[in-house]
């Protein structure tokens, strides 16, 4: 676990699962609202309690930019195929 993950896992209670707690984060990561705010040039960031710690690396946010670009074709796409 790296990054804020283990700070949640730190949180997390003992009634819920790990794997729970794991597969949140991965479906909170790669939301939409997550990867076009990493994509954003003055992108920071932040420990759990909202204070921001650092830009977010040109690396991640080329990576995030790719994904939401990608998204956006296959979304034209898809309207190019239900209009034809």
């Amino acid at each position: 676990m790296i990054g804020a993950g283990r700070d949640f896992e730190a949180l997390r209670k003992p009634e819920t699962p790990s794997q729970a707690l794991n597969e949140a984060l991965r479906i909170y990561t790669r939301s939409a609202g997550y990867v076009m705010a990493l994509a954003q040039k003055c992108s920071q960031r932040h420990v759990l309690d909202g204070t921001p710690v650092g830009p977010v690396s040109d690396e991640h946010r080329s990576g995030a930019l790719t994904s939401v670009l990608r998204w956006q074709q296959r979304r034209d796409e898809k309207r190019e195929q239900d209009h034809a």
